[in-house]
């Protein structure tokens, strides 16, 4: 019992290092390391509803409306709700704080501000936890002073 308990929590604390390098790539643009993060079967769904899928879909649809859009955002994810699943799945809910900033050429900022939820699944691999699946739940989302501005498609 004590050895299930302290497997349990060093998942969850690996969980959240998962989490928190999802959030630092984004706002360091480090997408090689971004791409590394998801399950080859992840399915990532958007606040529309659309789903990318797998991880190569995912990416294309990333690089087009964010890497080469030059889209700069930033997260942040706090007070996590992780369940152990299984010996190799799990499911987390987090909070979710974004602000996405498209370039423009001197007037007012265009992009959002949002919050919500990261409703997620975890999958261990032979390399670590990666996401398998992530859902994009925004409670509110805000304009920027300048507007929305480009929707990704």
């Amino acid at each position: 019992m004590q050895n299930e308990t302290l497997q349990r929590l060093v998942d969850i604390e690996e969980i959240k290092q998962l989490k928190g390098r999802y959030c630092y790539c984004v706002a360091t643009e480090d997408w090689a390391t971004f791409q590394n993060l998801f399950a080859e079967d992840l399915q990532f769904i958007t606040t529309d509803g659309t789903v990318h899928e797998p991880r190569s879909g995912f990416m294309a649809f990333h690089k087009k409306n964010i890497q080469d859009a030059k889209l700069w955002g930033v997260i942040r994810c706090c007070t996590p709700i992780i369940t152990i699943t299984g010996s190799d799945t799990a499911t987390g809910i987090w909070s979710m704080e974004d602000l996405h900033v498209w370039p423009s050429s001197g007037g007012p900022r265009v992009g959002h501000h949002a919050f919500g939820h990261y409703h997620e699944q975890y999958v261990r691999l032979h390399d670590g936890w990666r996401f398998r699946q992530i859902k994009v739940v925004t409670d509110r989302m805000d304009p920027l002073e300048g507007g929305f501005g480009h929707k990704a498609r």
